[in-house]
């Protein structure tokens, strides 16, 4: 009998299945347009066939504002492969950002804003934001990052539950969140174990790097947090109804090396680093603000 090469296999079954669109002796394209596949049958006796996928998806974004209806047409196109290999090669995240007429149906040609960055999937956070998704790879921890769906600009990143805040005297929520030194796509201070994210819906408006001293600086890799005084559970914190912001803090515990924990303040609207406090641990603190996400009177 006749061997045939194991790629021709391949190549007709796509062919039967009416999705080939285009095929060489070494690659094979399934699917149509903004959907489609690459699977490289030169890579049949691996231990995995490499696979390159490419796919689009789309969603209305409605602005929130009471007087005039302002919407985005948000189009999400990935392009993501994996093989005999570790990790994803290529791992992009694309998002552009249309402006949507809902009353005449009519979309914008050009975005209003537009991003692309290291991921493989994403999912939207409540009305605000728009999480990446960063699988972590060997050592590296797995890493969401936020970005606003206001601005296109980002609001943190996250190897950890992100934590919400009610601010004083406004209508104003703040989005906290955390990165250990791991993360699978690192932002915020340079050399810094931990950085702490602190955003507007409009995007990062402070960050806070956390130095530890060598021996201690494997404790930042695995750490919990919450608000001062509540529990674990608590990923929220309204203080609407509170005359000041005084009193409020998040604290960070590790007991992996040794236990320490600090416990950062906020301040007006950030984090206040001057009034923080620390047990167990001597560690420095830097802080980075970014005026330009500062939210307007109108927000």
């Amino acid at each position: 009998m006749m061997r045939v090469p194991r790629h021709w296999n391949a190549l007709f079954l796509a062919v039967l299945l009416g999705l080939c669109m285009f095929c060489t002796a070494e690659e094979i394209r399934v699917g149509t347009g903004d959907n489609c596949a690459w699977i490289d049958t030169g890579t049949a006796n691996s231990c995995r066939v490499t696979v390159r996928e490419k796919w689009s998806r789309f969603a209305v974004f409605d602005l929130g504002e009471i007087d005039k209806p302002t919407h985005f047409i948000i189009r999400q196109d990935f392009e993501v492969g994996e093989g005999c290999f570790e990790g994803h090669n290529p791992e992009s995240v694309k998002l552009s950002a249309f402006p949507l007429d809902i009353l005449s149906g009519k979309v914008g040609e050009k975005p209003v804003w537009q991003l692309e960055t290291v991921g493989v999937d994403g999912h939207f956070r409540g009305n605000d934001f728009y999480g990446v998704e960063a699988p972590g790879c060997c050592d590296s921890q797995d890493t969401t990052l936020y970005y606003s769906l206001r601005t296109g600009k980002l609001a943190g990143a996250s190897t950890n539950r992100p934590l919400d805040i009610g601010i004083p005297n406004t209508s104003f929520w703040r989005f906290i969140t955390t990165q250990s030194d791991l993360a699978s796509e690192r932002k915020g201070i340079k050399d810094a174990n931990i950085n702490i994210f602190y955003a507007s819906k409009d995007g990062l408006m402070q960050s806070v790097g956390i130095i530890l001293p060598e021996k201690l600086a494997e404790g930042s890799r695995v750490y919990q947090w919450s608000f001062l005084g509540k529990g674990k559970e608590h990923t929220r914190c309204d203080l609407f109804g509170a005359k000041t912001i005084a009193g409020a803090a998040v604290v960070l515990e590790s007991n992996i090396v040794s236990s320490f924990s600090i416990t950062l303040p906020f301040g007006d609207d950030g984090f206040d680093i001057s009034k923080a406090s620390m047990e167990g641990v001597e560690a420095k603190l830097l802080t980075e603000s970014y005026p330009d996400a500062a939210p307007d009177e109108n927000e």
